[in-house]
């Protein structure tokens, strides 16, 4: 059957067009997929750095609102500017520790337990060594017993240290922040 040389032409020429095809089609599907992988990760690489730097600009805010905070005046309690800075800032709490004395003056009326040393605590540390806005490590707070971040600057006047400002912001509010990122309304 195979013994004429027509039919055997027509056999390898069908044979070497159907090998073109797949080939064509293996090429083809690689290079679509490849651009198609390039062109998620371009916008996945967009989408996390858009979201990112609105995360930033949300630190930056707080960290604005912390440097806002007037220092205290001997005499005047601090209480109604940690309120609003609690309100305004959304803080689980905010809170002014005095350098001199440890004395803490909490927006949510907080009564420190016995022996609590504000001055001893990582958020005032880090915030004096800094000389500038800081943001800690999640840690459990002493108030609530909930894992928080705390937002912390040095609060001076004419380069003297009077003490720390504080806001603390729950993990959970974080975690649903970034939570809620999806690239597309249907991503997960």
């Amino acid at each position: 059957m195979l013994t004429s040389l027509r039919r055997r032409l027509l056999i390898a020429t069908v044979a070497v067009i159907i090998l073109a095809l797949v080939l064509n089609t293996a090429a083809s599907y690689l290079t679509v997929k490849s651009h198609n992988n390039a062109q998620i990760a371009s916008n996945l690489a967009a989408v996390a750095s858009g979201n990112a730097k609105a995360i930033d600009e949300w630190l930056d805010a707080r960290a604005a609102m912390l440097d806002a905070v007037p220092a205290p005046v001997p005499g005047e309690t601090p209480l109604p500017a940690l309120t609003q800075l609690a309100a305004s800032g959304n803080f689980q709490m905010a809170y002014l520790a005095n350098a001199a004395d440890g004395d803490t003056v909490f927006s949510n009326g907080f009564e420190a337990p016995a022996g609590f040393d504000p001055r001893e605590r990582p958020w005032y540390r880090q915030a004096v060594e800094a000389g500038e806005p800081i943001v800690t490590q999640p840690y459990v707070d002493v108030a609530t017993d909930a894992l928080v971040v705390t937002l912390a600057t040095p609060v001076e006047r004419d380069g003297r240290l009077l003490g720390v400002v504080g806001g603390d912001v729950a993990i959970g509010t974080i975690v649903d922040i970034v939570r809620g990122i999806a690239p597309t309304p249907s991503s997960f």
